[in-house]
């Protein structure tokens, strides 16, 4: 059995986020709230094992009915909490956009810039997948840091599960 996820250091969280992160009373879990009052929350659950590594789905929410404008402080923010992740675990993030309101495509493309922009994107691997299911689109993504010694096994068995998930 693998141990569970290390916490994050909200130290090392906070030494390079714009917001100040904190963790709930809930394991795994972190908020965060923006200078416009909007509350985020961040979670890691576990998930399946992925060549034998384990992952954990990533969630990222907004917690309160407060809208706001384009914040490139939100993006910093959790930048700073998926890196975290990946230093106190050698593990994998599974990402899968929320489909409740029909802006899951719009998610997708989003989280994807949000990487593509961020400064030590050469880190990791990230690899997208998408199927529909009764006329439903659904996206996935898998970050995996690019020393992950399971990486080829770990890229393999998330390419065949997405193929898998398309052809039916």
């Amino acid at each position: 059995m693998l141990p569970a996820m290390r916490q994050l250091s909200l130290d090392r969280i906070n030494s390079v986020s714009p917001y100040k992160v904190w963790a709930t009373a809930q394991d795994n879990e972190y908020n965060f709230i923006t200078r416009s009052g909007v509350l985020y929350g961040v979670s890691f659950m576990e998930e399946m094992k992925i060549a034998d590594v384990q992952s954990y789905q990533f969630s990222f929410a907004r917690l309160n009915a407060i809208h706001s404008q384009f914040d490139d402080a939100i993006h910093q923010t959790l930048m700073a909490i998926i890196c975290e992740f990946f230093n106190a675990n050698n593990d994998i993030l599974i990402y899968i956009c929320d489909t409740s309101d029909g802006k899951e495509t719009s998610r997708s493309r989003l989280f994807i810039k949000w990487f593509d922009e961020y400064e030590e994107k050469s880190r990791f691997i990230i690899k997208t997948a998408s199927t529909y299911i009764k006329n439903q689109g659904f996206y996935t993504a898998m970050i995996v840091e690019r020393t992950n010694k399971h990486l080829a096994a770990i890229i393999d068995d998330f390419d065949n599960t997405a193929n898998l998930l398309c052809d039916k």
